[in-house]
């Protein structure tokens, strides 16, 4: 069934930004040939309703691309998901999937076409057309969230690069604690929204970093070397 071709004659589509942050993944940086895990904030959606309950009811993701060839068989019915598909509940309304045993694999396509199509999904209570749940079908809007590459350079443990304070609105301390780095190392650091955009960029000096004029939102600090990479995600409000 082609929920997204067949019965959708206007589509609301979101596109994600680091103002509106509706969508993540982790890692952030995608290797396609390995696990990647999906996290939703509902509460960000048209419809928070469907996470929303006593008991809490049960979400599904519902997904068109890169694929719908899913390993997992599909989507299901819209009235009756695919239990494959069923999201986990991470607490203030943000829900999580994994795609396993890998992206790719878990779309049946090439690591070229997992990433470069990013993906496309809605979440969905088990029966979508439920009613009395949202303003229609118990359903958010469609969602397309791009995807970051996985970097050539070595990523390094996170608990090395230490970023303070988080959420942070004015001055941004980066230090590192690590062996890998010398006196002599010239490194780069960046803000990246979840867009894959590089919103700020310079040569990592040790001093305090002003980003006051930087919009709020989600961002990843970057710190980057010639061969070596560390990332953390920050919250600037």
């Amino acid at each position: 069934m082609n929920r997204f071709l067949s019965t959708c004659f206007t589509i609301a589509v979101t596109t994600l930004t680091a103002q509106a942050q509706i969508a993540w993944t982790d890692p952030i940086q995608v290797n396609p040939n390995q696990p990647v895990t999906l996290y939703v904030d509902l509460g960000q959606t048209n419809c928070p309703n469907i996470g929303i309950g006593n008991p809490t009811p049960d979400v599904y993701i519902w997904t068109w691309l890169p694929s719908e060839n899913l390993a997992s068989g599909g989507n299901g019915q819209w009235d009756n998901s695919n239990e494959a598909h069923k999201m986990t509940a991470q607490g203030s309304n943000i829900w999580s999937f994994t795609f396993s045993p890998s992206l790719a694999a878990f779309y049946n396509v090439t690591p070229q076409q997992a990433l470069s199509s990013g993906l496309a999904f809605l979440l969905k209570r088990d029966n979508g057309g439920q009613a009395g749940v949202c303003s229609g079908e118990a359903k958010t809007q469609d969602i397309i969230l791009p995807l970051q590459a996985a970097s050539v350079h070595d990523l390094q443990p996170a608990d090395e690069l230490q970023v303070s304070p988080n959420p942070a609105t004015d001055l941004l301390n980066i230090s590192l604690n690590s062996n890998t780095v010398t006196s002599n190392d010239d490194l780069v650091v960046e803000l990246v929204d979840f867009m894959g955009r590089t919103a700020l960029r310079r040569q990592w000096n040790r001093e305090a970093w002003n980003i006051a004029d930087l919009a709020a939102g989600q961002y990843v600090v970057r710190l980057v070397g010639e061969k070596t990479m560390w990332v953390q995600r920050i919250v600037k409000e």
